[in-house]
């Protein structure tokens, strides 16, 4: 059973009471959306115009004949047309049973008529006047090349250019679509990729507000906050020159992926690693140590309380932090028993040097007893784990092994 929607039912059942009297009439002034109902509608126009005039010339000449004249005065006339335009009958009272069998026929045929187009209304046909005169049954068949039907079965040099003629149309049509394939993966490609750079775009705006943030709580320095900030904006530019060619379809498939690298700065900004941490006493012995240094551990601590008493007699004062020539940056921290220092790679930021400070405290309270007497015993000591992340150790490479000798024996 087909599946009727409200429109098509509601359009049926107009066409249907087309049908009745002169409701065609009705239903054609109201102009119905319908093409169904309106086509319904103007057949059974028709045949309520045929019948109102067959059955009025029948009604007419009736009554103007030389035995009704009389009878049938011209308001009964006007009344009966009337009703023939209304209903698609005469009045029904006081109608002569001789004129009654005369208007059968019109009657009686165009209501039949009628009939049978409510029942192809109501069951969702039509009749299709125009095509059922216009179609043409002669019974010529045409062909697409005069001599079809007569090429001989020997020839078969027709045959071949067809088949090379639709060999070609094949693979042009083949190559159409190879192109049209290659347009839809481009532009799939490209879509994908400006979703991309759109989302590169807000992770760079997210990590410029998120080094603002950092910068103002201490968490990263300023040196650092300049190049990662610059680092960032210069990929943000290189993201919206990449979304315009993308929106403009100026790029092609060659240069989709074209936008460099990408700084790793977006997903987390590491902080400053540290080369070397230790702690020493006041006359400049190493207690603790951690990382790596490029020399001997004595021999740097050792630097480390020349230069100090060094500074204390130049500028009046201990030194706090310094710059080495390679970028490098020392910080101090003084207890009141040792002295603890951090070599960085780069500018630390605050939050860093504060937990140098809140290392180094901790490690004097943990050891008060030990330190209290000097010299102070090394074995003693009780470390604590180290705050920062170190830098890793550069190997060296093993020298290539030597060729053993060849020794070469004599047979005898």
């Amino acid at each position: 059973m087909t599946y009727q929607t409200r429109s098509i039912i509601v359009s049926r059942r107009v066409a249907t009471i087309s049908y009745i009297g002169g409701l065609s009439l009705l239903i054609i002034a109201l102009r119905p959306r319908s093409k169904y109902a309106a086509r319904h509608a103007n057949m059974a126009a028709g045949l309520h115009l045929i019948r109102f005039g067959w059955a009025a010339l029948t009604l007419i000449v009736w009554s103007l004949s030389a035995n009704e004249l009389l009878a049938r005065p011209v308001s009964r006339i006007a009344l009966d047309l009337g009703m023939l335009l209304i209903a698609g009958i005469p009045w029904p009272t006081g109608t002569d049973i001789h004129l009654a069998l005369v208007l059968s026929l019109p009657l009686g045929f165009t209501w039949a008529l009628g009939l049978v187009g409510a029942v192809l209304a109501a069951t969702g046909r039509t009749a299709d006047l125009d095509n059922c005169f216009h179609s043409d049954w002669s019974g010529e068949m045409q062909y697409p090349d005069e001599d079809f039907g007569r090429t001989p079965r020997s020839g078969s040099k027709n045959r071949t250019e067809d088949r090379s003629r639709l060999k070609e149309l094949t693979e042009q049509r083949i190559d159409r679509i190879w192109q049209a394939s290659q347009v839809a993966a481009l532009e799939h490609r490209r879509v994908e990729r400006l979703e991309e750079v759109r989302a590169d775009q807000d992770a760079v705006l997210s990590r410029i507000s998120n080094l603002n943030r950092m910068l103002a709580l201490g968490e990263i320095s300023l040196n650092r906050f300049n190049t990662v900030y610059s680092e960032l904006i210069d990929y943000l530019d290189v993201l919206r020159l990449e979304a315009g060619n993308l929106e403009l379809r100026r790029a092609d498939s060659r240069s989709l992926n074209d936008h460099g690298p990408r700084p790793p700065t977006i997903d987390s900004i590491p902080e400053t690693r540290v080369e070397t941490l230790a702690i020493v006493d006041t006359s400049g012995l190493p207690l603790v140590t951690h990382g790596h240094f490029s020399l001997d551990e004595s021999m740097i601590t050792g630097m480390v309380s020349v230069f100090e008493s060094l500074s204390e007699e130049m500028f009046g004062s201990a030194v706090h932090k310094t710059q080495l020539a390679d970028g490098q940056v020392i910080h101090f921290v003084r207890g009141q028993s040792t002295i603890a220092y951090a070599i960085f790679e780069d500018e630390p930021a605050v939050e860093q040097i504060l937990r140098l400070r809140e290392y180094h405290e901790n490690f004097e309270m943990l050891n008060a007893e030990v330190l209290r007497f000097l010299p102070i015993d090394v074995a003693h000591l009780r470390d604590l784990a180290s705050p920062f992340d170190f830098v890793p150790r550069e190997t060296e490479p093993l020298p290539p092994p030597k060729p053993l000798p060849i020794r070469q024996f004599r047979v005898k």
